[in-house]
């Protein structure tokens, strides 16, 4: 039986260290007669981290779309270091080519275009050189958005590729 001895404050512990690293459960019982001081925690797995890979091509995401939560270990194999952006749509109608339109005309003028923008930034790692291994913490509201990557050196936008998922 479990009380207030340190095993048990032990367990418990461990038990919400294992849930809050993205184990699915997390449960501790007694292993021997009553008094015994062994313990067996079980703990059911689950991962925490999704696989995106960028290319010179095309991005991969785990399904086609990211998790509103968990985290994104993010690799390249492109030939040169590769730029990764999350962009939230701010109507259910706003596509990739308004805003990436409307994002060129912001940097290189440095002033708003006219109109409200197509998408938000919400996050970005520049120049993850290939083979390098990035993580980043996912947090979405339900919603659409784009994940693009591109070269710190395109000006055309052709290296640029993207992907649209939505969050439900």
């Amino acid at each position: 039986m479990l009380n207030n001895s340190t095993p048990a404050r032990l367990v418990a512990a461990v038990a919400l260290c294992l849930t809050g690293l993205g184990f699915a459960a997390a449960s501790a019982s007694p292993a021997g007669a009553a008094g015994s001081n062994s313990l067996t925690v079980t703990a059911h797995e689950y991962s925490c981290v999704v696989d995106v890979t960028t290319s010179d091509s095309a991005i991969t995401l785990p399904g086609g779309a990211l998790p509103a939560r968990r985290w994104a270990r993010i690799t390249t194999t492109a030939s040169s270091p590769r730029d990764f952006e999350l962009f939230r749509y701010a109507t259910a109608d706003a596509t990739f080519e308004a805003a990436s339109t409307y994002f060129k005309e912001f940097f290189s003028s440095d002033t708003s275009p006219p109109g409200p923008a197509p998408a938000v930034i919400v996050g970005n790692i520049s120049s993850i050189p290939q083979g390098a291994v990035v993580y980043y913490r996912l947090s979405f509201d339900l919603g659409r958005y784009v994940v693009v990557s591109d070269t710190a050196t395109d000006q055309d936008g052709s290296a640029q590729v993207h992907q649209d998922f939505s969050v439900p």
